[in-house]
């Protein structure tokens, strides 16, 4: 799957809507706030409760932006004080930890850009959050705003890619190669996709979610 003869789609700017009822209590280790394309909610719930077992999952539809998705976040009360945000739709092809997600990440792409937001986790803070997100302009785009925020901690992030590594594929079209799609649900522990590349991925996740 060559990332740059994909095309990107914009997503769908809808307002955040939780579908999954909070745990009675909110698992030490912290919750995992999965974006979800509109439509894709109930599907992205079962991944990521049968892959991530050590967390509170929460769903939300995806507002179109990371400060909007963060506003959402800070004001409820079923999404723990630390918590991980993950991009719609991100999924997880192999277990995974709530301390593996919370690793600093930045995305390394083929035109040699860096990402710390757009296809993979970031973990947040809500107390840092509360302090944050005033100072944030209303019109900052998601790359400022996350840039904005990693560098509050300082930490030096790992950087990961489509192109190398095994961290994750993705897919960003109707009609990529079967072939390459299963090898990337076999060899690669997230596969990122767009809402054009949704249906060819969802029709993997079925397939997986039978067994």
């Amino acid at each position: 799957m060559d990332e740059n003869s994909y095309s990107d789609s914009t997503v769908t700017a809808t307002a955040a809507t939780e579908v999954v009822a909070a745990p009675a209590v909110i698992p030490e280790s912290g919750t995992v706030v999965v974006l979800a394309y509109p439509g894709t909610e109930e599907k992205m719930k079962l991944v990521w409760e049968r892959m991530c077992r050590d967390a509170g999952i929460v769903v939300m539809a995806d507002p179109g932006g990371l400060a909007a998705a963060l506003e959402e976040a800070m004001a409820s009360d079923r999404i723990s004080r630390k918590f991980v945000l993950t991009p719609a739709n991100l999924v997880p092809t192999h277990p995974v930890g709530f301390a593996e997600l919370c690793l600093p990440l930045i995305e390394m792409r083929a035109d040699k850009s860096a990402h710390r937001w757009g296809c993979v986790p970031m973990a947040f803070d809500k107390e840092r959050l509360a302090e944050f997100l005033p100072t944030t302009a209303e019109d900052a785009a998601d790359s400022e705003v996350a840039d904005a925020y990693s560098a509050l901690s300082g930490a030096l992030p790992h950087e990961v890619g489509h192109g190398f590594g095994n961290f994750m594929a993705k897919v960003m079209r109707g009609n990529p190669c079967e072939h390459l799609l299963i090898e990337a649900l076999l060899t690669r522990h997230f596969i990122y996709a767009s809402e054009s590349g949704w249906p060819p991925v969802e029709r993997l996740v079925d397939k997986t979610l039978e067994k």
